[in-house]
């Protein structure tokens, strides 16, 4: 390799990184100033909700136990049940630095038992034509929460590097858009099906330009992934015709009936619309996992013909199907379990439990999710047959 052609090599490469650099940064930056500036609901003739509930949830720690009358539950002994009396210390709200005196019933639904000194979530109803009312919401779990994620973190920069650091990157955009693109349109009544198909390929876009430069590699794992997030929601969407399902069969979406009155919410495609979103992350493993290990093959092997590529492919993705659709079924499957032994207690039929919207929707969610992860396979490797070209060494 002469010195020309060595220095032709690193500006592609300072190219590519700078591409990535700034397609990632505009994204990013896109995105921090929808989330500072807001969404202008209002201009787009969207009904925006106001909260004219009179609860507030706020701090509260505990100064002292004036009484505890609880006793172990007979079911849970780890658990107890009974009243407690507590004057609370009030950490934030209106009324934040004043002692109340609450009384907690602790019950076998709602059983929040507290300590002086320990720190509890307190639901504050504020009327305007009465006096103020304390109740215990719930623990203060959000330093706990902290915690988890912090280790998760850390665990995932100390194995994966700069690239661990890269993939939360990726993470926290991907949640980001979810939570302040996706829901937000789709609750004022945007159209949901093209709205989540735009941000999840732009999801799809930034989270692989964040872990590899633009090339075949990554460009065949972009398309891998839209094709079977795609294939997945095709599937599911021929299964909901047969058993006829749709938002309205959920137990969530009945509650959502109000709100689709009022916002236009497009209840019908709320099913279809969780598995693109839940299918996303195993369908772009499988993809970038078998576009990297054809390229490796390539690299190995420059002269390995498309064909020889394809049928790799294949041999390779059927280790990942097998893996891949246990992980999807049994998180479907877990899901379910303390329904399932409700409705075991409640003695139901067989007939009438695959009958149910809550089996026919698990089950066909489950399926259509796995088969975008089992037809990925042989979309990646025809991808990647087509994109890679043999070395010329």
């Amino acid at each position: 390799m002469t010195m020309q052609n060595l220095l032709q090599q690193c500006r592609k490469k300072s190219l590519s990184k700078v591409l990535r650099f700034w397609v990632v940064l505009a994204a990013v930056a896109l995105l921090l100033v929808l989330a500072c500036r807001g969404y202008d609901w209002d201009a787009l003739g969207r009904y925006k909700g106001d909260n004219i509930s009179s609860l507030h949830y706020v701090r509260g720690r505990v100064v002292e136990v004036l009484r505890d009358d609880t006793k172990p539950d007979q079911l849970d002994p780890a658990r107890s049940m009974g009243t407690q009396e507590l004057r609370i210390l009030l950490l934030e709200g209106a009324n934040k630095g004043t002692e109340v005196t609450i009384a907690n019933y602790l019950t076998r639904t709602q059983n929040v038992r507290l300590r002086q000194g320990e720190t509890a979530i307190i639901c504050e109803d504020l009327p305007d034509s009465a006096d103020a009312y304390y109740t215990v919401y719930n623990y203060d779990r959000a330093p706990v929460l902290v915690l988890i994620l912090a280790v998760f973190a850390a665990a995932v920069v100390a194995i994966g590097g700069w690239k661990g650091v890269r993939t939360l990157l990726g993470l926290g955009f991907t949640g980001a858009m979810i939570a302040w693109l996706i829901l937000p349109g789709i609750y004022h009544g945007l159209p949901s099906l093209p709205l989540t198909v735009a941000a999840l390929a732009v999801c799809t876009l930034v989270s692989l330009l964040l872990l590899n430069p633009p090339s075949p590699k990554t460009w065949a794992a972009m398309l891998s992934t839209l094709a079977g997030v795609a294939l997945a929601g095709g599937v599911f969407y021929l299964f909901s015709t047969l058993l006829h399902l749709s938002g309205m069969n959920d137990t969530n979406g009945e509650g959502l009936v109000l709100v689709a009155g009022q916002t236009g919410l497009e209840l019908h495609w709320l099913l279809l619309v969780a598995v693109l979103i839940s299918s996303l992350g195993a369908v772009m493993d499988v993809a970038l996992s078998l576009a990297s290990s054809l390229h490796e093959l390539r690299e190995a092997d420059g002269k390995m013909s498309g064909l020889q590529l394809f049928a790799a492919g294949m041999r390779i993705g059927r280790d990942m199907i097998g893996t891949m659709s246990n992980t999807l079924i049994l998180a479907f499957a877990g899901e379910a379990v303390t329904t399932l032994l409700l409705l075991m207690a409640y003695g139901w039929h067989s007939s009438q439990l695959f009958a149910s919207d809550y089996v026919a929707i698990q089950v066909a969610q489950g399926v259509a999710s796995t088969l975008g992860v089992v037809l990925g396979v042989p979309i990646t490797s025809g991808i990647c047959a087509a994109l890679y070209r043999p070395l010329k060494r």
